[in-house]
């Protein structure tokens, strides 16, 4: 029996499964916030990134609070510029499917919101995966690399 909660162009097989729990930013201004940190771009998307401060990160796994690091929160953006209203749900069915199946490393809680461009549509699952995983692990090393930073003097003195 086809499984109806995943696009018809994803492999279905039996041994694919979730990788690791995520968050979802469910509000605009969890949206607007992101929207102020760091971007990473592809020819398929851009990712929008911001690390998230420390009290934000209890989330809801299964109904009890993660005892452990807070996780990775995704967002996604798809602009009426990429199509029309069917293609844009296909774009954000394929985008969240790709979410669920890539094997993202949840090391460093940051907020990401990803800006799908058209191209999306036309690619192949498993660049989309290639895509999200290769853009989380840019962000993760930029910003475990920006805390090492030392602080910026300040330019008003």
């Amino acid at each position: 029996m086809p499984n109806h909660n995943v696009p018809s162009d994803i492999p279905q097989d039996r041994n694919t499964t979730i990788t690791a729990p995520i968050g979802w930013l469910t509000v605009r201004s969890q949206f607007l916030a992101v929207g102020k940190g760091r971007r990473l771009h592809t020819q398929r998307m851009t990712m929008q990134y911001r690390a998230r401060e420390p009290d934000q990160g209890q989330e809801l796994v299964a109904g009890q609070v993660a005892p452990s690091a807070p996780l990775p929160r995704f967002g996604l953006t798809v602009t009426k510029k990429t199509g029309n209203s069917v293609e844009r749900n296909r774009i954000k069915r394929r985008l969240r499917a790709a979410l669920r199946l890539a094997p993202l490393d949840g090391s460093v809680a940051n907020d990401y919101v990803l800006v799908a461009r058209r191209d999306c549509l036309a690619a192949p699952f498993e660049q989309l995966i290639t895509d999200i995983v290769e853009s989380c692990a840019k962000a993760v090393a930029k910003s475990a690399q920006a805390t090492h930073l030392p602080p910026r003097p300040d330019s008003r003195s």
